[in-house]
């Protein structure tokens, strides 16, 4: 059930990485076609990384890209609830 707070839930501190490519003019998505939901690549960060690795290392697992050519950080950090 949404908006239902689990007992054991917690609060996590992560980035949602919002790509763009404008080489070919299109945008970083993930895509799940049982769910035919579309969402951006982000999550947690993990012992004392920056957001700046966070992003990068989000990335890499949830897309397999590694390189690109700047990163600029739009806002603050994401608060999750889990």
């Amino acid at each position: 059930e949404y908006g239902t707070a689990h007992p054991d839930a917690s609060d996590v501190e992560g980035v949602v990485v919002v790509g763009y490519d404008p080489a070919i003019n299109k945008w970083l998505a993930l895509q799940w076609a049982q769910q035919h939901t579309i969402w951006l690549v982000g999550g947690g960060k993990e012992n004392n990384e920056s957001y700046a690795e966070t992003a990068i290392r989000e990335l890499n697992e949830e897309t397999g890209y590694s390189t690109f050519d700047e990163q600029i950080q739009l806002g603050g950090p994401i608060i999750s609830h889990y």
